[in-house]
């Protein structure tokens, strides 16, 4: 494969930072999602002293564009108070192919998952809790969604993996559904699980925690997942996330990112690639799930106080023949202290959103591209 068969397809992108729509907030925010058209906004907000938990809070922020998609202005159009009782660690909208599309999930350190549904009431927006989901003994630290469905899989510092089917729901009213079950629990972790990732398929799911433990599960014909694989590490990590359905990054205390790909002749994924990118040798606060983008081709992830972007080139036929190498970082001014960095990335990469302890902002960031 010729070196400048990968070059033509790389376009070079970096993003710009936008001042003019900072939105001030103290409070604690652990976790940030976005909806499928960049619309709407959901943000954590914690009242602590301390880091003491005092009072648990969502901010739902509505941003308004010009007819040249320009972001002109942040509308906070719901504060929800009083649901969860713990910091929230996870926000997630359902993706634009499901039928609970513009509806979210949090997950917090009480244990709880609570599904919240958009009503629309003379054309204001508003969210109430359709649903809380109880099975975990502890803090729930990541969730992701299955492609093309609306099952759930979620982790917590109770060491399991739970896995929630809505396939057998039961349609009782235009706002009530009845039937998300957990349906299956892997136990295999030694210690808290911090990265959850699955693949585009669906059938692949990959873990990370504080035991120096990579899990790959897989699912079988008759519906049930299964334990395929256990990689031990040198490192505990935070961040996991497939890049395709055959391969994964993951981002342990280190200066590396390392890279897993699937091996056809052993059935097993080995380690391929170490990728150095900045952020390395300082403390990193869990949260903030590392992000793939197909579309740029575009990997994020969080490293200490660094959060890295990382651009994969492939040979013209899209084969498992690929280039990869950090494109650019953003330092955020948290030297000395504990990578206190939260946020998102939108689904077509445009809008990058952060919240970090010292600016206590949060802040968007543009995609620019370079010619």
């Amino acid at each position: 494969m010729m070196k400048s068969e990968f070059q033509s397809q790389f376009i070079p992108l970096t993003y710009q930072s936008q001042p003019q729509y900072t939105y001030q907030q103290k409070d604690f925010c652990n976790a940030i999602a976005i909806n499928h058209n960049n619309t709407i906004l959901v943000v954590a907000a914690d009242k602590h002293l301390n880091f003491q938990f005092q009072r648990s809070q969502i901010k739902v922020l509505e941003i308004i564009y010009s007819n040249t998609s320009t972001i002109i202005n942040l509308n906070q159009i719901q504060i929800i108070q009083d649901q969860h009782f713990g910091f929230i660690n996870t926000l997630n909208f359902f993706k634009k192919n499901s039928f609970m599309l513009d509806n979210f999930i949090s997950g917090s350190q009480d244990n709880q998952i609570i599904i919240w549904q958009l009503e629309i009431v003379e054309s204001s927006k508003f969210w109430i809790p359709i649903f809380k989901l109880k099975e975990h003994s502890s803090s729930i630290n990541c969730l992701v969604l299955r492609p093309f469905s609306e099952d759930l899989i979620i982790s917590a510092c109770d060491k399991k993996i739970k896995f929630w089917s809505l396939s057998n729901y039961q349609f009782l009213s235009p706002l009530i559904y009845q039937g998300w079950e957990c349906f299956q629990t892997i136990k295999e972790h030694k210690s808290y699980v911090f990265g959850l990732s699955i693949n585009q398929e669906g059938n692949r799911v990959v873990s990370c925690g504080y035991d120096k433990q990579i899990l790959i599960i897989e699912e079988s014909n008759r519906r049930k997942w299964y334990m395929k694989q256990k990689i031990q590490t040198y490192n505990m990590g935070f961040r996991i996330c497939f890049i395709n359905n055959n391969l994964f990054a993951y981002q342990s205390l280190g200066i590396n990112l390392q890279l897993y790909q699937f091996n056809e002749k052993n059935q097993k994924f080995l380690k391929i690639k170490e990728i150095p990118v900045n952020g390395g040798n300082c403390y990193c606060s869990p949260y903030f799930p590392s992000s793939y983008i197909n579309t740029q081709n575009l990997f994020v992830t969080k490293n200490g106080y660094h959060l890295n972007f990382i651009r994969f080139i492939y040979s013209h036929n899209q084969s498992q023949d690929f280039q990869c190498s950090l494109e650019s970082s953003i330092e955020f001014d948290q030297k000395g202290y504990w990578g206190y960095i939260y946020g998102t990335i939108s689904e077509d990469s445009k809008l990058l959103i952060t919240w970090d302890f010292i600016s206590e902002q949060i802040q968007f960031r543009t995609q620019i591209i370079k010619n």
